[in-house]
């Protein structure tokens, strides 16, 4: 690629996760500390064409400090402090602010550009209370013993994709062997490169795997990496820029079963002393759904953000139907059996040493109770 297209597509991909928490995922040890140092100002020098990425809307910014009320401090797998998605839509409507009003609660967004493993870290440092985030690191937690409750879905098919640029060789996924890939080790998206690699047969030995969540879009933006496995939203937001590149694969048209999902959740000393802030925000997120799918003409307005525009949502969605209905926030029996597979996968790769049943980690009483009240039932 040219040099001003590496630089473009890098900072759109930097973007990449504004509507889903997409890229996120576990974390041992060694995977939290490498996440913490690369969101680092030594490590984000590398190369600082990801500065101009990062904006954040006036009404995305943390709210005036009150000390007479509780701070509830809610991490985003992403790199901008700015709620996304349905959450969005609750900020816009003004839902959020009504909510955390009844319960003297305020609301500050932090987001980590390092995803999961940094993500889970801030929640075992007890540095955040909550985590919009992936399916992937509160398993990986309560696999460890930490003490986390997932309390909604707030997407249940977020899609992955596999992009290469435009002139590059790989016109299949078996191609990738020999090849370097960028893959955050720990996070969704290692999930779904390791089913990429179960259904096409892939020997992994002959693939340079690129393991850098923080940095990795740079990476290949750089030329330094033949192929990025990453959110699928990614694509529609190069279309939108009218940048160069080429879709390997999707889930949006192959392997639908390997898309993921994302969550809402939180550690479990908090949520018993506040679980009616968490039933507040659950109230504001169930209302904001339910105004979006009464008003889909509305829906593309009240998602988007600066970086996000409204054409991006509305091809998004014309590209996905029945986007909205998977991001119901409920928790079901079919969104905890997509859960389970995880365990199996942390295990066979050795973030964890013994499988968990997952229902141990879900909590639905907090979205079962701000659904009645939200819908008067």
């Amino acid at each position: 690629m040219k040099k001003n297209t590496r630089s473009a597509l890098a900072a759109l991909l930097a973007v990449g996760l504004i509507l889903g928490s997409s890229a996120c995922g576990a974390t041992g040890a060694a995977q939290a500390n490498a996440a913490q140092t690369a969101q680092s100002p030594s490590a984000e020098s590398q190369n600082n064409i990801l500065d101009t990425a990062v904006a954040s809307s006036p009404e995305a910014a943390p709210p005036a400090s009150d000390e007479n009320k509780t701070a509830v401090r809610i991490a985003l797998a992403q790199d901008q402090n700015e709620p996304d998605g349905v959450f969005r839509a609750a900020s816009k409507l003004g839902y959020l602010q009504e909510e955390l009003d009844k319960v003297n609660a305020e609301i500050e967004w932090l987001g980590f550009a390092a995803a999961g493993p940094a993500v889970n870290e801030a929640l075992i440092g007890e540095s955040v209370d909550l985590a919009a985030y992936g399916n992937l690191p509160p398993v990986n937690l309560a696999a460890k013993g930490f003490d986390v409750k997932i309390i909604g879905f707030i997407s249940n098919k977020l899609d992955n994709a596999v992009i290469v640029a435009p002139d590059s060789d790989i016109q299949t996924v078996k191609d990738l062997e020999g090849k370097k890939v960028v893959v955050g080790r720990g996070t969704i998206s290692d999930e779904y490169w390791g089913d990429l690699v179960g259904a096409y047969g892939i020997d992994e030995s002959t693939v340079e795997v690129v393991n850098d969540p923080a940095n990795g879009v740079n990476i290949f933006a750089a030329g330094q990496a033949d192929a990025i496995a990453t959110a699928d939203l990614v694509t529609f937001i190069l279309q939108a820029r009218g940048v160069p590149f080429r879709v390997l694969e999707t889930t949006r048209t192959s392997h639908p079963e390997f898309a993921t999902q994302g969550v809402i959740a939180g550690r479990g000393e908090w949520l018993k002393e506040h679980g009616d802030i968490a039933v507040a925000i659950l109230r504001a997120y169930v209302r904001a759904y339910d105004y979006v799918v009464e008003h889909p003409e509305e829906a593309p307005g009240l998602f988007a953000t600066d970086l996000s525009p409204v054409e991006l949502i509305e091809a998004l969605f014309a590209a996905n139907p029945g986007y909205l209905d998977s991001l119901d926030g409920e928790i079901t029996e079919a969104a905890i059996a997509r859960l389970q597979r995880l365990p199996d996968f942390l295990k066979s790769h050795g973030y964890i040493d013994a499988t968990i049943d997952v229902h141990t980690l879900i909590d639905d009483s907090y979205y079962k109770q701000a659904a009645a009240e939200a819908r008067g039932n």
